[in-house]
């Protein structure tokens, strides 16, 4: 006598709907279904031997009861796969299934996923039961059948399935709703093609937003067009300064450029064959990522102070603490720029973030100096004010010696990488 303490369902949503997707790549084994008996003496008429887990390829969305007339005889469950199985449902237990849980066949037929479905018919052939006491209680019987369901699922034909299982088939009642399967592999095949579609058209529109002429606001980079005449003339190197990056060229001319230092902008101006493009200008070429050198820097205030015009240059005479907010960013920002000495290529950032500080957000010049000291972080105030290239602005800002020359423009290493001076008419 079988007790209904048997068997205990194992039913977990993140296993529910396995059954639907039978495939022969699933490492974890077959879906499988646990079966909790209520009535012990109708479930032992039906299986005497019942197993506690069986195989049940089963569309499954939440345990159902399984009832004979008004009388509830047991309860299925999808469970999780990979669990040891002992035998399969006799054809009786799959027909009381079927005949609560199930579809009739509606007869329809699809050629589109008929690979699929033989895959899938095969997948569920592969471990067909054997053996005396399996035949006896008709579980290659129950396997056929379901390995049938799972075919219509896909829309496989009669003479297909005759095909894979080696008997005709005969339309029943069964766990999947004919064209099931085939429906969801349609959606899934479009949803794949409109994610592709999509991919394709952003692929398409960055193609085009990467070719499409920009300004160089839009770029924020400063370019510099030499005119390859130049060199034919025997004048200065094509190259405006040294170390200066080659972005882009033409038969008649090669362009430089560094990408925008704030508060150091360029003006435009154009002369002896070397031309500012003007920042509405529009450029293509050579994507700028590297952070602008002290080469770039000094060509900057040298092209200021040659061609500028407008600039507040005079002594700052007015402070404010409105700016301090914007100050710390700064300083945050750019303050691992600090321990570098002038000879470094970004020594510039020292000079540059006191000129900032003191010029751009009028902030006090003994208020900006404990904000760097603070951001160096290590050694003495007094030894870091004395031995850095952004202590010496820090103290001539402390004398009061803000006007433009020297402190907005750091001596450059002793080397040949001075930039020439611009000659001729503007």
């Amino acid at each position: 006598m079988m007790s209904e303490n048997n068997i205990t369902p194992d039913v977990r949503s993140s296993t529910l709907g396995i059954a639907a997707e039978p495939s022969a790549s699933d490492p974890s084994g077959p879906p499988l279904a646990c079966v909790e008996i209520v009535d012990a003496s109708a479930c032992q008429a039906l299986d005497p031997i019942m197993p506690k887990v069986a195989p049940l390829w089963w569309a499954a969305t939440k345990p159902q009861e399984l009832r004979q007339g008004d009388t509830v005889v047991a309860r299925v469950s999808p469970t999780d796969a990979g669990q040891k199985v002992t035998l399969d449902l006799v054809p009786a237990m799959l027909e009381l299934i079927a005949e609560c849980c199930g579809h009739e066949d509606t007869g329809e037929v699809s050629t589109e996923w008929e690979a699929d479905g033989e895959a899938a018919v095969t997948a569920v052939l592969a471990d067909f039961p054997s053996g005396h006491l399996r035949t006896w209680r008709g579980e290659p019987e129950t396997r056929n059948r379901q390995a049938e369901a799972v075919g219509r699922a896909y829309g496989l034909s009669p003479a297909v399935l005759a095909k894979l299982t080696g008997r005709p088939y005969t339309p029943r009642r069964s766990l999947l709703p004919t064209l099931s399967m085939a429906k969801r592999l349609a959606e899934k095949h479009a949803a794949l093609e409109a994610e592709a579609a999509r991919a394709k058209a952003e692929e398409e529109a960055a193609r085009i937003e990467a070719a499409r002429p920009k300004s160089l606001t839009e770029l924020g980079i400063e370019v510099i067009e030499v005119a390859r005449s130049r060199a034919i003339t025997g004048q200065d190197s094509l190259q405006p300064y040294p170390n200066a990056l080659c972005i882009g060229a033409t038969d008649s001319h090669m362009f430089w450029g560094f990408r925008v230092i704030e508060g150091l902008e360029c003006p435009a101006f154009e002369t002896n064959g070397v031309r500012m493009l003007r920042r509405d200008e529009t450029f293509i070429g050579k994507t700028i990522a590297v952070d602008p050198s002290t080469f770039d820097a000094i060509w900057a205030r040298t092209v200021r102070r040659q061609h500028g015009s407008g600039y507040d240059t005079g002594p700052i005479t007015v402070f404010t603490d409105r700016g301090l907010d914007r100050a710390r960013e700064l300083v945050s920002r750019w303050r691992l720029r600090l321990r570098w000495n002038k000879f470094s290529p970004d020594a510039f950032r020292a000079s540059w973030l006191v000129e900032a500080l003191v010029r751009g957000l009028k902030v006090r010049p003994d208020v900006a100096t404990r904000m760097l000291v603070a951001a160096r972080g290590d050694g003495s105030a007094e030894h870091w004010l004395e031995d850095t290239l952004a202590g010496e602005c820090v103290l001539a800002a402390q004398r009061g010696d803000i006007s433009a020359g020297a402190l907005l423009e750091p001596e450059p290493a002793p080397t040949l990488h001075s930039p020439k001076r611009i000659t001729g008419k503007r």
